[in-house]
């Protein structure tokens, strides 16, 4: 046999063995890996909770605001936790954050992100959320420049990680306090 179409044919046999194997792998993780995101979205909403219960998710279409939870206590809705889309360094981070109904942010965690470690990946720190915590409502907007913090420095080179997240809770605390359009 002609010995470059005996290694054709071995390296597609190998190429065939590798796929179904692959897609064998891909079949048996994937229900773990969607019961691991559903437990660390729940996580993530009990978290974000200061008061009260997180509702069911209601899609929303928007380019930063996907989805809302409605937060209530006693009956009434006293909050909303939004899903939003920021862009970093990495592409596109995923948020999830409460509201009051002013528009004052409670509570933020990064969740999904491509951020760079060291770097980008500090947005994922409770304490890097912490300077936008208590600012949105209408006079005392959320800081999206360093210039507008109190403590510039605490950003530390991570400029366009900090820029994704500070835009994008800026416009989760406008989507609340323009009427949860």
């Amino acid at each position: 046999m002609n010995p470059i179409l005996d290694r054709t044919i071995r390296l597609a046999l190998i190429c065939s063995v590798a796929a179904l194997l692959l897609g064998f792998v891909d079949s048996m993780t994937a229900p773990q890996i969607a019961e691991h995101k559903r437990i660390e979205l729940q996580n993530a909403l009990n978290d974000l909770v200061v008061t009260g219960t997180a509702g069911e998710a209601e899609p929303q279409d928007g380019p930063v605001v996907t989805a809302r939870y409605p937060i209530s206590d006693g009956g009434a809705v006293t909050g909303y936790i939004l899903a939003l889309k920021g862009s970093g360094y990495g592409g596109e981070m995923k948020l999830l954050a409460s509201y009051s109904l002013d528009g004052t942010l409670l509570k933020a965690i990064l969740m999904e992100n491509n951020e760079t470690p060291g770097l980008g990946k500090k947005a994922e720190k409770r304490e890097y959320m912490e300077k936008f915590t208590g600012r949105g409502n209408q006079g005392n907007p959320i800081p999206t420049t360093k210039a507008k913090l109190e403590k510039p420095d605490a950003v530390g080179g991570s400029t366009i990680t900090f820029t994704g997240v500070s835009r994008a809770l800026a416009a989760g605390s406008d989507y609340i306090r323009e009427g949860l359009k």
